[in-house]
């Protein structure tokens, strides 16, 4: 699986139908390792600069390592006001930084693309004494409301590979495997999305498990629209996701 390409076909749905991070965030950071806006971040798989935005409007420098072309250029599109923000093509394995060059390494939603054990000796080699490595993802509440169980049950119809859910790789045995530390915490913070039904069916097709066209496609679609004529108020429903941040030091 070309993992880079992946959403080549998704970037703009991605883009605009994604959940972006809480700007609390940064007050977690800043409470569990004194993160201030002189700290160098490289935010790795940094997509279309989603949670690249509320570090450089912390005024700190931001490398956003992106292989995807069309997410890269969209990221550099939407950052380019900022000076603070650098866009790099590279990947987890081979960000192309320099030796020592950051403070804290970022990923959001991307951690589970990666070569595990390839990008742990990278992530080594560009951190800074002392450096963290935050790794971050948006993650559904599906139990929060009928909705939310009647949307993660549609989804479980679909043919996906585990390994590839957020909700797998998040699993603590895989981030401690990772980290090969005793040090790791977990902190969660509450987010979530007002959708009408287009952006709920755009939500749904972003994720890369999701058949774009096709008898499957018509399928999950109706059914979504059922869904959402069942439970939608005022024509919007709320998807509830729980932001879960991971800090760790690679050890």
């Amino acid at each position: 699986m070309d993992t880079v390409k992946l959403f080549d076909k998704r970037v703009e749905l991605y883009e605009k139908y994604r959940p972006g991070y809480p700007l609390e965030v940064i007050s977690v950071l800043e409470n569990e390792f004194g993160f201030n806006p002189t700290m160098d971040v490289a935010d790795i798989g940094s997509g279309t600069g989603k949670l690249s935005k509320i570090f450089v409007q912390n005024e700190n420098l931001v490398f956003g390592v992106e292989p995807n072309s069309k997410m890269r250029k969209i990221a550099e599109k939407n950052l380019k006001g900022y000076y603070n923000f650098i866009s790099v093509d590279g990947r987890a394995e081979a960000t192309t930084l320099a030796d020592s060059s950051v403070d804290v390494i970022t990923v959001a939603q991307a951690f589970q693309w990666f070569d595990s054990a390839k990008a742990q000796t990278e992530f080594r080699r560009i951190l800074r004494a002392n450096g963290y490595a935050v790794i971050i993802w948006n993650e559904r509440k599906n139990t929060a409301n009928p909705f939310s169980k009647a949307l993660a049950k549609l989804i479980k119809t679909l043919k996906i590979d585990k390994t590839l859910l957020s909700e797998e790789s998040a699993k603590e045995e895989n981030l401690k495997k990772f980290f090969k530390t005793k040090y790791l915490k977990m902190q969660s913070l509450n987010n979530s999305q007002l959708l009408d039904f287009n952006g709920l069916k755009g939500r749904l097709l972003s994720s890369s498990y999701t058949p774009l066209e096709g008898e499957m496609n018509k399928k999950v679609i109706s059914e979504l629209k059922e869904i959402f004529e069942k439970y939608n108020e005022n024509g919007k429903v709320k998807i509830e996701y729980k932001t879960k941040i991971y800090t760790g030091i690679l050890s």
